[in-house]
Order: structure tokens, then C-alpha cells, then sequence
């Protein structure tokens, strides 16, 4: 390698380094600036100054907010030490019914957290579910134990309509995937539905996709209350409620939802009701408030702890060193050895050239004979010591060619191959017989 050519790659590579530790390593904000921000963004996400998240569920969040059946609308979260019978309660605070709300993409309940909210809509009261996958104990409680399930079919984008004459509507509403890839068109997804025939004559269906034995939206009654299951929580994001679709197929599904106490059951990943990014988390450690924030990428998280950023700056270093002293070439050169050329087909063209000047044509019709057994050896793995009919019989039922053009093969090629004084005429004879095998066979 060329020195100069060397110091342009190591030049490279520092300039490479410094932006990224420009990029990646300055912009740290105090802990009391960050806990004022966090203070301010629990109060209010609406002075996130940040661009709203399509895949996530601001604006129904914001719906819900001035919906005239919304009563009150709060939102819930639980843990490891914090279960759904301690944030979801099962008594009406006023005189309006309490709802359960959840939209996820799996929303796989504990068996603690899923008994209660049994419980929870059999005293009266009702649970919105939007989710892809649902927890088990809810499936079977809520189906009366019968094979009740979530089918998906793959695709940019579905359309749906609503079962009820007066809702339905002359144009299907189109949903389609929040998620784009490079070209910044919607990925394909598994969309979910309900099979018709599972669900029995218990389940009032809402609204369908593409055809009415697909249901995506259902609810049942449960003891004094009712469960309304959604398969398809996309169509509440952002992405989708930003059209006049998507908006008028949400206030028709809450429209089946009484006023009421909402318990909005959220976390800080997909569909959350935050306007941007996942929001940080709070944790109480005696007196002081620990702000935990997301890493936004795993460089990001290395230049902040200060054993790993001086592990990355060796390693830089180490290979700028490696780069400088061991770069140069150790072994020779080793030259390009030609490769080698086949030669058989002059050898050939020399040898037949040499028969054909002696007048040696029982000695090509010989060659010949060589080169189509040896034909058949490779192309059909047939071979035999003698022709017989049945080696004939063998050949044409492989080649396709009729047995009387190939028993006059051998016999020309015997007849030729015996008699040193052959003609021209027979060689040639020969030869087309040949050709034709060659031309027509399989």
C-alpha cells in the first residue's frame, strides 16, 4: 500500500471518531433541568415539543378526553408490585359505569391481573380490548371455553366496513400499517381477525374486514356487564386517525362503550398515549427522584458511562496502531499461475484431420462409435459389451429415438469400422445418422 494513500485511510478514521464523539458524547443536560422537563411533561404531553408518534395513540388519547361519554379518564399502569385490583376498582365512584381500556399489541394478562378483570365486568361494568393477542384465561372465560382464537392474513393494509345497516358505509375505510419501510411505504403485516364460526350466537359483531365472515370487532355480554375485543389495534394509531377514515371508524366503536369512568391501562412503548417518544420512568429512592431515560442507541448509552467510553478510545487507538505497524505487506507477492487449456479439441480436429488425408475412414467411424458410447454411458448410464436388442430397446426408451434409427446406427457404425476400405459416401452417411440422434434425443 502506498504511504500516501495510508495516511488518507488513518485520517479517515480519525475524522470518523471525533464526529462521532462530537455527535454522540456532548449535550448532557443537569438532573435538575431534567427533572423540570419530566415534571412538565407528566402535567401536560402536549408541550412535548416533539413530532407525534404514528404508531402510537395520542390522538384517540385525546378523543377520549372530550368525548361526551367520557366521565373521567385515567391512566393506570401496572407492575410487578402494583396489580390491577389495586388501580382498576370494581364499585362505581358516580352514577356512570367504570371501563377498562386497553389497546396493545399483546395484551397478555397474568392470571391475577385476568381474574380480576373478570370479575370487573361481571359486577357491571365493561372492558375495551385492542389487541393482537389475547391472554388465554380471558379467551376461554369470555367464549364459554370454546375454541375462540385470533387468525391473521399478511398484507400493507386491510379495509373494513360495520355489520349494522345504518354504519355502513358505501366506501370501505382503509387501514393501513404505521410502520414504513425505506421507501417510506407501509411494511407487511399479519392483520388479525376472528373466525366467524367461532364465535357462536353470544357475540354482537361490530365491524369486518374485507368480508363479513371476518370479524374484527366484537363484544360480548359477561355476566351484568360486556366485553367489546378489537383485533386490530393499528387502526386506532395516529397514522390512521389522522384521516377522516380512521377517525369515523373510531367514534363508531366507542360509541358502544356507555358513559362512563375510563381506566386507560397503558404502557411506554407501542400504541402509548404520549404524543412522541417513549417518556422516561420514576422511581423513589427515600427522599430523591430518580429519572430513568430511555438510551436511544447503544453508542449513546456507551459515551455516558464513563468505563465503557474509555474502553471505546482504546480500542480506536488500538486499531489506529494496528493499522500503522501492521499494515505492511510480510509474504511475496505470489505470482498468478496460468490456468491450465484443454487441448482435447484440437487433439481431435489433428487426428481426424490425419485419418481423413489417409484415407482412413474405418478408423473415424471407430472414434465415433467411442464418442456415442460414451454418450449414453453419461447422458443415460446405459452400457453394454455387446449391442443387443435389448441395450437398443434401452437406449430409445431414454433418448426418445425410435429403435430402428438407433439399431441403424450400430449397424452403419459396425459395417463402417470393419471394412478399411469405406467410402466417403458411408462416413458421411454416418456421420448424418449421428446427428440426428444428437439433434432429437432427450
Amino acid at each position: 500500500m502506498a504511504l500516501s494513500k495510508k495516511y488518507l485511510i488513518l485520517g479517515g478514521a480519525l475524522i470518523m471518531a471525533l464526529v462521532l464523539v462530537y455527535f454522540f458524547g456532548g449535550g448532557r443536560q443537569s438532573n435538575s433541568g431534567k427533572k423540570n422537563n419530566s415534571e412538565a411533561s407528566r402535567n401536560d404531553s402536549l408541550i412535548i415539543k416533539k413530532p407525534i408518534n404514528p404508531t402510537g395513540t395520542f390522538l384517540l388519547y385525546q378523543l377520549l378526553k372530550n368525548y361526551k361519554n367520557t366521565s373521567s379518564l385515567q391512566k393506570i399502569q401496572t407492575s410487578q408490585d402494583l396489580t390491577l385490583s389495586e388501580l382498576l376498582p370494581k364499585e362505581q365512584k358516580n352514577d356512570y359505569k367504570n371501563i377498562y381500556f386497553i389497546i396493545a399489541a399483546d395484551a397478555n394478562l397474568n392470571d391475577e391481573d385476568g381474574d380480576w378483570l373478570l370479575e370487573f365486568v361481571e359486577a357491571g361494568n365493561y372492558a375495551f380490548i385492542a389487541c393482537e393477542n389475547l391472554s388465554n384465561k380471558i379467551r376461554t372465560a369470555v367464549s364459554d371455553n370454546s375454541y375462540f382464537r385470533f387468525n391473521s392474513y399478511y398484507d400493507t393494509s386491510f379495509v373494513l366496513n360495520f355489520y349494522h345497516p345504518k354504519l355502513l358505509q358505501e366506501n370501505p375505510i382503509e387501514i393501513k400499517n404505521a410502520e414504513l419501510n425505506s421507501h417510506r411505504y407501509p411494511r407487511y403485516k399479519n392483520w388479525r381477525y376472528f373466525l366467524d364460526a367461532d364465535l357462536g350466537g353470544g357475540f354482537v359483531r361490530i365491524a369486518y374486514n374485507k368480508a363479513r365472515d371476518y370479524p374484527i370487532c366484537i363484544r360480548l355480554q359477561y355476566g351484568k356487564g360486556s366485553f367489546i375485543i378489537h383485533s386490530t389495534p393499528a387502526a386506532f394509531s395516529n397514522y390512521n386517525m389522522f384521516n377522516k377514515g380512521g377517525k369515523y371508524h373510531a367514534e363508531v366503536v366507542l360509541s358502544h362503550l356507555p358513559k362512563g369512568n375510563i381506566y386507560w391501562h397503558h404502557d411506554f412503548g407501542k400504541y402509548s398515549p404520549y404524543r412522541g417518544v417513549p417518556q422516561p420512568t420514576y422511581s423513589e429512592q427515600g427522599s430523591s427522584k430518580e429519572v430513568n431515560y430511555p438510551k436511544s442507541s447503544p453508542l449513546q448509552y456507551i459515551m455516558k458511562v464513563p468505563s465503557l467510553f474509555g474502553a471505546l478510545v482504546l480500542l480506536i487507538l488500538g486499531a489506529l496502531l494496528y493499522m500503522i505497524f501492521q499494515s505492511k505487506r510480510r509474504q511475496r507477492i505470489i505470482p498468478v499461475i496460468e490456468s491450465n487449456e484443454n487441448s482435447s479439441v484440437e487433439f481431435i480436429q489433428t487426428v481426424s484431420t490425419l485419418y481423413f488425408q489417409q484415407k482412413r475412414h474405418d478408423k473415424l467411424i471407430k472414434h465415433k462409435e467411442l464418442i456415442f458410447l460414451s454418450f449414453l454411458r453419461q447422458h443415460y448410464h446405459v452400457s453394454s459389451p455387446k449391442i443387443t436388442p435389448d441395450f437398443i430397446t434401452k437406449v430409445a426408451q431414454k433418448s426418445g429415438v425410435g429403435e430402428k434409427h438407433i439399431k441403424d446406427i450400430f449397424t452403419a457404425l459396425v459395417k463402417g469400422k470393419e471394412n478399411r476400405s469405406v467410402s466417403e459416401s458411408e462416413l458421411i452417411n454416418v456421420y448424418n445418422k449421428l446427428e440426428y440422434f444428437y439433434k432429437n434425443c432427450h
